[in-house]
């Protein structure tokens, strides 16, 4: 079913970027928390426990079951752990995911790590998060990272740094100061800009119009003679995969447009992995039913020229991939019509905000404002191979303010 661009209506006050749920106006006591870290043999009793306590959370989508047990579906169970921290009637009120793995450095260094919620696939690629975080309820996130961290701190557990990729502001402090107060050290490894649009803030009557003036004079320009030109050949359309099928489909025609696209730069794309490749089709198939995934293809008359995939996370949308086929020239712009018509059919649909993700490409930040920092991290034993290596660092990184 093709159905054209909507036109963009006021969807309510603006509360369009709320990530983290509002703490309670008296924190949980750490000390009183519970916290267990355990080999995860079966999935069957994680799934309630899950669900129940994402429920309670509306965390981000990326914490969801779905996404979560996908994740453990691609990879060895044997390679997981389970964090479990508990209120002092034995309430569940957090839950970790852990991944196993070892990463060698430096070509010597042999590091063992726990990642959370960033679980390791067969054949050894990895599943990017983004708004990584322990899941808890409301208001005890840095409770609970104190309770874990000091769990995770038991000198038999097999680990030299936890590694949380991609996480949020509140995980990244809470975490360190959990870190610093154990004597361990949390070693910032890369933080990110991210980018959104703010759909509360478009003109219900002419939307698209009205989001179009936001931008700046010159993609304003770029993105409407580039809907000029793709009108020349037919009416420009939007449609959503309604099944399976036609989701499947889709992914399959964006995968192969954004595979060409880097092939050209002499690359590969990130699903020319064949495990992350049949890691998204799972997940498709999993989220299609709960309204968490969407596959969007636009067509200009009956040739498709861009897809976009990307999640539904409460009233935002996370913009996670796309696919985009080259013009006759550079005056067509795929990717920027793409995004224009999504988020003013978003828009329409009632949604609050457009997020683009993680990610330095200048288009996000031409389509959208600066979102929140995500930050990566690792916190560390206070290991001799460890020390060696930060020492390592501090000298390359003096050596490298001496030498300017």
């Amino acid at each position: 079913m093709r159905a054209e661009a909507k036109t963009i209506i006021d969807s309510g006050p603006s509360d369009a970027f709320c990530p983290i749920a509002p703490a309670p106006a008296a924190p949980p006591n750490a000390a009183a928390l519970k916290a267990r870290l355990t080999p995860l043999r079966d999935t069957t009793a994680l799934e309630g426990e899950w669900r129940g306590l994402w429920e309670k959370t509306q965390q981000r989508f990326f914490l969801s079951w779905p996404w979560i047990k996908t994740a453990l579906d691609a990879a060895a169970l044997e390679q997981f752990w389970i964090l479990r921290i508990t209120d002092p009637q034995n309430t569940l009120v957090g839950l970790g995911l852990f991944c196993a793995l070892d990463e060698t450095r430096h070509k010597v260094l042999r590091m063992r790590q726990l990642r959370l919620n960033e679980t390791g696939q067969r054949g050894g690629a990895t599943i990017d998060i983004e708004y990584n975080t322990l899941l808890t309820e409301p208001g005890f996130e840095e409770a609970a990272w104190a309770a874990g961290v000091k769990a995770l701190s038991a000198p038999d557990l097999p680990w030299d740094e936890i590694i949380v990729a991609n996480a949020t502001d509140t995980a990244r402090e809470a975490a360190k100061n959990a870190s610093i107060n154990l004597g361990f050290t949390c070693h910032h490894r890369a933080e990110h800009n991210s980018a959104f649009c703010d759909l509360t803030k478009l003109n219900s009557k002419a939307p698209l119009d009205d989001y179009l003036k936001s931008l700046s004079k010159n993609t304003r320009s770029h993105i409407r003679r580039s809907i000029r030109l793709y009108e020349e050949q037919g009416p420009i359309t939007l449609t959503r995969a309604e099944n399976l099928d036609d989701a499947l489909s889709y992914f399959e025609e964006m995968a192969g447009a954004h595979e060409e696209k880097w092939r050209q730069r002499g690359a590969h794309g990130v699903i020319s992995d064949k495990h992350l490749y049949e890691f998204h089709q799972d997940l498709i198939a999993r989220c299609l039913p709960e309204q968490t995934v969407e596959l969007l293809r636009f067509s200009a008359g009956e040739a498709p020229f861009a897809w976009l995939y990307n999640f539904i996370d409460g009233n935002t949308v996370l913009y996670y991939m796309g696919g985009f086929k080259p013009g006759a020239d550079n005056r067509y712009k795929p990717g920027l019509v793409a995004h224009t018509l999504a988020i003013a059919d978003h828009a329409t649909a009632g949604k609050k905000a457009y997020d683009f993700m993680a990610g330095a490409d200048r288009y996000k930040y031409s389509l959208g404002d600066y979102g929140p920092d995500l930050t990566s991290f690792a916190i560390q034993r206070p290991t001799p191979k460890l020390a060696l290596e930060n020492i390592a660092r501090q000298f390359k990184s003096a050596l490298a303010k001496y030498t300017k």
